[in-house]
């Protein structure tokens, strides 16, 4: 293997490998892989699925490459802790159990569908899962300290993710942050399986931005699914890499998607047919994306992916830079429901060294809910609006109050 890698690196330039179930390789063979490849190229990128399963599971078989033992490697793996907590749920939810569980982007407790109430269990189940979104944003590092969602000052690693760590990372570069890819459902299939019936195409719309604008806004390594800033959908399907171009087309052209297009297989989905032939019905045309809201859903993650590539405060280097300079607001038991924000130090003042000559300060508030949204803070100065995907381009900043519309996401620039 290593082989076959040094020689597509020096005679391909190939320049970055990703590996299918990493977990199942040494961490050795990674490792040195890694620096043999590196030494052809230096700034060779590894990534992988870290999944902690199998024969391989909690190390049986040796120190295998899974998510708990990559600190310190600079090889990424993906965060199903951010994955989950965005979409809700989990991969392997089926039938109603997909409807039920609502994620942060579309939903839960802040604009409940059918088979869910907005009760205060929902509600602790969504402060939850805003602090696995925390630690992704941090790049899911370990030792990144903040208020969790009980008051309480944490890291990272002491956040719990279905009894794992939520944060194990030693640097940001060793996190992939991802809400969608080949595997499972796309984003727009799954929001469409969780949004209220009632829910317009726009807002579904909305609801694919604030979930594309987290990986694109955290620190570590974005990875966006091809087609998913144009609301690509495989008909539901949830396996799909063997189903041909009828489930799997991206349309270029921005005028469609593949939704609808007919049950998936019954192979992979038959068991949640019942349930995909509800939603069909229940949503009716508003889950079907048109061009308008194609447009608007790639123009704003144009937006999004401009605003991080401006500004190296969005690309920080080290940990101890993501510690120093992210500072997470509306924290602990008190926050408000559905509301992300946090902000990015830049200026000299704070001792710290100039990033970003184009900007002091940046404030992010990623919203969630169905309704507008206003953080109170005691900053000074003055701010203006770096980036706004919603509709009514009606986020605004005054006097240390930043308010960003239902399903929205605004960036500050101070």
């Amino acid at each position: 293997m290593i082989d076959s890698l040094v020689t597509w690196a020096e005679h391909y330039k190939i320049s970055g490998f990703r590996f299918d179930l990493m977990g199942h390789h040494m961490l050795t063979n990674m490792t040195e892989a890694l620096a043999a490849v590196q030494a052809v190229d230096p700034d060779t990128y590894f990534y992988g699925e870290g999944w902690n399963f199998g024969e391989v599971a909690n190390n049986a078989r040796g120190e295998n490459a899974i998510q708990a033992n990559m600190a310190g490697t600079g090889i990424g793996s993906f965060n199903d802790r951010l994955r989950d907590a965005v979409r809700g749920g989990g991969p392997f939810d089926s039938e109603d159990g997909i409807r039920a569980n609502q994620g942060f982007s579309n939903g839960l407790f802040t604009n409940p569908n059918n088979l869910s109430s907005g009760a205060q269990s929902e509600k602790d189940a969504l402060l939850q899962r805003s602090d696995w979104i925390r630690v992704g944003i941090a790049g899911s590092l370990a030792d990144y300290r903040f208020i969790a969602f009980d008051g309480i000052e944490k890291t990272g690693g002491e956040i719990d993710y279905n009894g794992q760590n939520a944060g194990y990372t030693a640097d940001p570069q060793e996190i992939i942050n991802y809400v969608s890819k080949h595997d499972n459902q796309t984003l727009w299939d799954n929001n469409q399986y969780k949004a209220p019936y009632a829910a317009t195409v726009m807002e579904r719309a909305q609801m694919q931005v604030v979930g594309l604008s987290i990986p694109i806004l955290s620190q570590g390594i974005p990875f966006l699914h091809m087609g998913s800033e144009l609301l690509r959908s495989k008909s539901m399907e949830r396996d799909s890499y063997d189903s041909g171009d009828w489930f799997n087309e991206v349309d270029f052209s921005y005028q469609a998607s593949a939704w609808n297009r007919g049950l998936p297989r019954q192979d992979k989905d038959g068991a949640n047919w019942p349930l995909i032939l509800r939603v069909i019905e229940g949503a009716g045309s508003n889950a079907n994306p048109n061009p308008g809201s194609i447009a608007y859903t790639n123009d704003q993650v144009q937006e999004l992916l401009t605003a991080r590539a401006n500004s190296p405060l969005f690309r920080l280097q080290t940990a101890e830079d993501v510690q120093q300079r992210l500072q997470f607001l509306n924290t602990g038991p008190a926050q408000t429901p559905g509301l992300i924000a946090y902000r990015l130090l830049d200026d000299g003042s704070n001792g710290l060294s100039d990033l970003d000559a184009g900007n002091d300060e940046l404030v992010v508030l990623i919203n969630g809910s169905n309704s507008t949204q206003t953080l109170s803070t005691s900053y000074t100065g003055s701010y203006t609006v770096a980036a706004d995907t919603s509709p009514s381009n009606g986020a605004g900043a005054s006097n240390g109050e930043f308010t960003v519309p239902a399903l929205s996401v605004a960036v500050f620039s101070k």
